[in-house]
């Protein structure tokens, strides 16, 4: 042949690239994602798959050649050099890719599968090339008619000597240069289409962080705190009862996948320890009255929803919750609630 020929193969490999591209920048946003979802494993999880899917769809996007060279002396698949004079059969045939999508979408819709599976199997052939040399078979497949056409065409002008073999070697093995129409083929692009699946839907949870209930500013929910504190006088001594403060991240609208916010967070200061019962009771009825509760459960005000909870329990047990706030305003809230602590006279 005087000079190079490229011929047209198929756009599997373009297409493997595209999808591995895809994939990795689904793998930094998912990693983003991680930052702000810390109660879920669903965005670890998905960075593993972004990363799978991007090694897979990279490897066959190296493996599957977009185009043949037909050089001088040799053909030229992806990475494979096949010299002209190793050839030592040229094959053509048919198969079908039946099995590969019912294993596809069987999974998915037994009426799409049931369907699939009445059709005639010849209704799914596709074209098949295998080129035989003393150490390797190479196999391609095609779709369309005018790539293969146009493949087979520079094959025989390259080796004009050898006579085609019509039919194929049934499951011989080969070094498929194409994707394989295979249920394990069907199998690998369901998988795909779980992925797929899962990165848009994860993706529409992620479009909507809001909390179910809404940020309170921070002077807001601060002022009732203090106000407290400035009037909480005359409780009996408890001794060095501790105390703890604790974070807690608000819900979201979309808490299944997302789970807590870690920029909206609720701050929550909790006492139960073991005092006299006349000094429990002398305590929290004070408690009660400087907090204006009827019952076990109550807020110090309308504005800011801070609520305290002072249950019957045979130890001293209570404990004050703030609405939910912007994390920025949790540092102030902690120490109001610290100096509440300090005003009844607790972990002294």
């Amino acid at each position: 042949m005087d000079g190079d020929k490229r011929v047209w193969l198929n756009s599997a490999g373009a297409r493997a690239w595209t999808v591995a591209g895809l994939a990795l920048a689904a793998a930094v946003w998912h990693g983003w994602a991680i930052t702000v979802t810390p109660e879920r494993p669903t965005f670890w999880v998905m960075v593993f798959a972004d990363v799978l899917v991007v090694a897979v769809a990279g490897l066959l996007g190296t493996w599957w050649p977009r185009t043949a060279v037909f050089g001088a002396d040799e053909l030229v698949l992806g990475k494979s050099r096949i010299r002209y004079d190793t050839i030592t059969t040229t094959r053509f045939g048919h198969v079908s890719a039946k099995p590969f999508w019912l294993a596809f979408w069987l999974p998915q819709s037994l009426l799409i599968g049931g369907l699939l599976a009445l059709r005639r199997s010849d209704a799914f052939d596709r074209k098949v090339v295998e080129i035989d040399t003393p150490g390797e078979r190479y196999r391609l497949r095609w779709r369309h008619q005018h790539p293969y056409e146009e493949f087979t065409e520079a094959l025989r002008a390259a080796r004009p000597d050898l006579d085609a073999v019509y039919g194929l070697d049934g499951r011989d093995r080969a070094l498929d240069l194409a994707p394989k129409l295979s249920i394990g083929g069907g199998f690998l692009a369901l998988g795909l289409s779980v992925w797929a699946l899962c990165t848009v839907l994860f993706g529409i949870e992620l479009l909507d962080r809001s909390t179910i209930q809404p940020p309170q500013p921070g002077d807001v929910v601060s002022a009732p705190i203090r106000s407290l504190t400035a009037r909480s006088t005359g409780y009996p001594d408890v001794g060095a009862v501790p105390f703890e403060i604790t974070t807690t991240g608000c819900e979201r609208e979309n808490d299944v996948f997302l789970g807590r916010s870690p920029e909206v967070v609720s701050i929550a200061l909790d006492v139960r320890a073991a005092v006299p019962a006349q000094v429990q009771e002398e305590f929290e009825d004070l408690l009660r009255s400087g907090t204006g509760m009827s019952g076990y459960i109550g807020r110090l005000d309308g504005n800011s929803e801070v609520q305290v909870n002072v249950p019957e329990d045979d130890r001293l047990s209570f404990r004050f919750t703030t609405s939910c706030v912007d994390v920025a305003d949790e540092a102030r809230l902690r120490d109001d609630l610290r100096a509440l602590a300090t005003a009844l006279g607790l972990g002294r």
